[in-house]
C-alpha cells in the first residue's frame, strides 16, 4: 500500500502530457490489490473533484485591472484571460486526462480483481469511475471542441475517447457524435449500480449521474432528455435553500454540504481569486434588491467594484463547480419550453424556485409570452451559476441558437472579442499532445 500511496503522489506532480505518458501502467496495477485500495483512489479529491474551472476563466462574469493582469507572471492565465490560449499553453488537457487515466486504471483493476470482490462493491467501483470519466470526457468536449447542435455538425472532431490505460494505445479523435454518445452511454450504464443518493457528497450517486446526463443534454439542446433527467432528480429531492433564511453577515453564508448540493466537485484558478478579479458591473446590475443572491453571492468594494463570496465550495478563493437542486430546476424550467405541453410545469416549477432566491413575497412576476418568459430564464439561470462553471459552455449552446453573445474584455487601450462561434471556443490542443499521438489539431 505504501508503494501504491507513493505512486499516487508521484503521478500527481507530473504536469505535462509527455511525462504523464512516459509511465508504466501495467507495473502500477500490481500495486492496486483489495476493494480498499480502489475505493482510496476514487476518494482521492484531489484527482477526481478538482474539476476544471478554465470555461469559468474564460466567460464574461468577471474582469481583472489592467495592474492585475500585468501583474499575472504565469503566461497561459494571461492568455486564457485575452482568449489567445496558444497551443504552448496546456490549459486542463493534461490535468483532464489524468483523471481519465485514473478512471481506466480503476476499471481495469476491479476487472482483474473481480473473482476477489463482491457483486455489489464491484458494480458500485466500476459505475463510479465510468461516472467520473464521463465528466472528465464532458469538460473536455466543452474546452476542446466546437458545439454540437445535435445533428448537422456531428461529423467535426471531439476528442481522443481514451478507454484504456495503456499508453501505447494511441487514439485518434472521434467525431462531436461518437465523443457524446460515450458520454451519455456510459453514464446512462453505471447509474443503475449506485446508491441514489451518496452519503458521501464527494462521491456520485443516481442523483449526480441523472444531474450530470441533465447538463449534458442541455449543452446538445436535446431538452427533452434534459427535462426527464432534471425531473428525475427533482422528484427525488425537491428541496431548495430558502435564501432570505441565510446568514449574509458570514464571510462564506453557504455551508459546503449544504441541502441543495448533489455532488460536490469545486477548484482554484487564479484570476478567479477574490484578491484578483471583479464581478461584471452589468452582471451584478442584474440583480434586484428584492434578490437575496445579491447580497449573499457579493461584497462591495468603494463605489464601483463588487467581489463574489457566493461559493458553495465555502471559501473565497474555491470555486464550486458540482451539481445543485437549483441548476436543476432551471434545467427543467427552460427545457420545458421546448417540449409540446410542458410549459405550465415549468412555470410552477419556476414559480417555487424564485421564492426561494428572493425576498418573501417579492419574487418577480412571471411572464406568460414564450420570449420574455425564457429571458427570465435565462437571466436567473446565469444570476444563479455565476462562477461555477457554466457560462462558458451555456453561450456555446445559446450562440448555436442565434443569441449573438460576444464575449468583450478591456485592458489599457485595447479591445478584446470573442465572438459567436468563432473557432477560438474550441481551444488549441498542446502541441505535446498532438505530437506525440499525431491527432489532428484544431482549426484557427
Amino acid at each position: 500500500m505504501k508503494t501504491y500511496l507513493i505512486f499516487l503522489v508521484a503521478l500527481m506532480t507530473f504536469s505535462g502530457c509527455g511525462k504523464f505518458l512516459e509511465e508504466k501502467p501495467r507495473q502500477k496495477l500490481a500495486t492496486i490489490s483489495t476493494k480498499e485500495d480502489l475505493w482510496a483512489l476514487l476518494n482521492n479529491e484531489n484527482i477526481f473533484n478538482a474539476m476544471s474551472l478554465v470555461g469559468e476563466d474564460l466567460s464574461d462574469n468577471y474582469y481583472l485591472t489592467d495592474n492585475t493582469w500585468n501583474s499575472i507572471a504565469n503566461i497561459s492565465f494571461r492568455n486564457k484571460y485575452t482568449w489567445d490560449v496558444t497551443a504552448n499553453d496546456d490549459v486542463a488537457w493534461s490535468m483532464l486526462y489524468h483523471r481519465v487515466y485514473y478512471a481506466n486504471v480503476v476499471l481495469e483493476s476491479a476487472g482483474a480483481l473481480r473473482d476477489k470482490l463482491s457483486d455489489s462493491d464491484y458494480k458500485e467501483i466500476v459505475a463510479t469511475a465510468k461516472f467520473y470519466r464521463s465528466l472528465s470526457f464532458f469538460e473536455l468536449m466543452t474546452l476542446f471542441s466546437l458545439p454540437y447542435d445535435g445533428k448537422s455538425n456531428a461529423d467535426r472532431l471531439g476528442i481522443p475517447l481514451r478507454t484504456s490505460s495503456d499508453i501505447n494505445v494511441k487514439f485518434k479523435r472521434s467525431d462531436i457524435s461518437a465523443s457524446y454518445k460515450q458520454i451519455i452511454g456510459d453514464l446512462e450504464e453505471c447509474v443503475e449500480d449506485l446508491p441514489l443518493l451518496s452519503q458521501i457528497k464527494t462521491r456520485p450517486g443516481k442523483l449526480a449521474v441523472w444531474a450530470l446526463l441533465a447538463r449534458v443534454y442541455l449543452s446538445i439542446g436535446q431538452y427533452t432528455q434534459a427535462f426527464e433527467y432534471s425531473r428525475l432528480v427533482i422528484e427525488q429531492k425537491p428541496e431548495l435553500l430558502d435564501y432570505s433564511t441565510v446568514d449574509e453577515k458570514k464571510d462564506n453564508p453557504f455551508g459546503r454540504y449544504n441541502v441543495e448540493v448533489i455532488h460536490a466537485t469545486s477548484n482554484y484558478s487564479q484570476l478567479l481569486t477574490r484578491q484578483n478579479c471583479y464581478v461584471d458591473t452589468l452582471l451584478y446590475a442584474g440583480y434586484g434588491d428584492d434578490d437575496c443572491r445579491k447580497k449573499l453571492y457579493f461584497v462591495k468594494e468603494g463605489d464601483n467594484k463588487v467581489r463574489f463570496r457566493g461559493s458553495y465550495a465555502q471559501d473565497n478563493d474555491i470555486q464550486f463547480t458540482g451539481s445543485t437542486i437549483g441548476e436543476m430546476y432551471l434545467i427543467l424550467v427552460e427545457s420545458s419550453l421546448k417540449i409540446s405541453g410542458k410549459k405550465d410545469d415549468g412555470i410552477k416549477r419556476l414559480n417555487y424556485f424564485l421564492k426561494s432566491r428572493y425576498e418573501t413575497g417579492k419574487s418577480p412576476d412571471i411572464p406568460y409570452g414564450e420570449e420574455e418568459l425564457r429571458d427570465l430564464i435565462l437571466s436567473e439561470r446565469r444570476k444563479e451559476l455565476v462562477f461555477r462553471n457554466r457560462r462558458y459552455e451555456d453561450v456555446k449552446r445559446l450562440n448555436l441558437e442565434g443569441y449573438n453573445i460576444t464575449f468583450t474584455r478591456k485592458l489599457a487601450d485595447r479591445e478584446y472579442l470573442l465572438k459567436p462561434n468563432a473557432l477560438a471556443y474550441a481551444l488549441l490542443i498542446p502541441l505535446e499532445a498532438i505530437n506525440y499521438s499525431g491527432i489532428i489539431q484544431n482549426s484557427r
